[in-house]
């Protein structure tokens, strides 16, 4: 409580949590962030933004306005403007039943 989060510790902290990332390693990761080469995956955002905690709105808010990144939510959870939306869907019964059986037959075929 009280110490504010930039985006490297979320990194760290999700990646990284038991080993400490090497000079080089952070180095590396601040060079691409500060040129744009990194992309955030912010899965689930809508559960999230809730709740999120004081401490790490502005990290988020940070790497939502500023850096490259899919953010996934459910429809109309969460009210941010974006210029692109898409909609993911899931399979159908009988998408699996066919993904299922090409998934074997390609194994069948596969003779190492």
């Amino acid at each position: 409580p009280g110490k504010e989060y930039s985006p490297f510790d979320i990194l760290k902290k999700e990646y990284s949590p038991y080993d400490d990332l090497s000079k080089e390693e952070k180095q590396h990761f601040n060079e691409q962030y500060k040129t744009g080469k990194v992309l955030w995956i912010l899965d689930g955002y809508d559960e999230f933004a809730q709740n999120i905690p004081a401490q790490l709105k502005d990290a988020f808010d940070h790497v939502r306005e500023t850096q490259h990144h899919i953010l996934t939510s459910r429809p109309y959870a969460i009210a941010l403007p974006y210029d692109v939306k898409m909609e993911i869907i899931g399979f159908t019964d009988d998408n699996i039943a066919k993904m299922a059986m090409s998934t074997v037959l390609d194994k069948t075929k596969y003779k190492p």
